[in-house]
């Protein structure tokens, strides 16, 4: 349930991204309609859409659709790969109005479970007696990170560090518990009667790139 909720808050920004979009597009197409704005002295097309892309810890790589709707403001919805299997993720970034500018990012993404024996091969140098639990591998984070965000034009550079909250469910434990437990003592028996979850806060980081639609603000 708490995965199924995750993605409707993915969809949900992900729709009002494309409602603001449109009401953009609208909005630009009446003012070329119509006479051209007198001494108004304010930019016209404020809602910028673009292209946003990628990578860190424990966001993986990902590609997503974003929209500065103001020149404080930046939203997000899309998703990736952390190699192992597919996610997806929605966020929004505060900022200043600045050609370089401080940043507080807030990201909250789910993956799917897939097998991340192959990934913990490659750090540890072989699978372990727990190799069980890493079979069907999945977690969803929550990103709170301070950043610097570089460009007020079509094309913007970003990095953000700070950290994360992980939350993985251990499928198989029972197994993986009782093959462990065998190799010290074969008469030694271990049941768990439901999937344990890992939670705990660790440290993340993701460089990006944002691209934007006739230039960002």
């Amino acid at each position: 349930m708490a995965v199924q909720r995750l993605g409707w808050v993915v969809v949900g920004i992900a729709s009002v991204m494309l409602v603001c979009a449109a009401a953009k597009a609208a909005d630009e197409n009446v003012q070329r309609a119509g006479p051209e704005p007198q001494g108004s002295g304010e930019p016209q097309g404020s809602v910028a859409l673009g292209l946003m892309t990628d990578a860190g810890v424990p966001d993986g790589a990902n590609a997503a659709l974003t929209l500065q709707v103001a020149p404080w403001l930046r939203v997000h919805a899309g998703g990736g790969t952390n190699t192992v299997s597919a996610g997806y993720r929605g966020g929004l970034t505060l900022m200043l109005p600045l050609p370089v500018s401080p940043s507080l990012s807030f990201d909250l993404g789910h993956f799917t479970d897939g097998n991340a024996n192959g990934l913990v091969r490659s750090w540890v140098g072989g699978d372990g007696p727990l190799k069980q639990l890493f079979e069907r591998f999945g977690y969803t984070y929550v990103n709170v990170q301070l950043g610097l965000e570089i460009g007020r034009g079509p094309v913007q550079f970003f990095v953000h560090g700070g950290l994360s909250h992980i939350s993985a469910t251990l499928h198989n434990a029972t197994a993986a518990l009782v093959d462990a437990s065998a190799s010290s003592d074969p008469s030694t028996t271990v049941i768990v009667r439901e999937d344990p979850v890992v939670r705990a806060w660790v440290p993340s980081v993701k460089l990006g790139l944002v691209f934007y639609f006739g230039g960002g603000q």
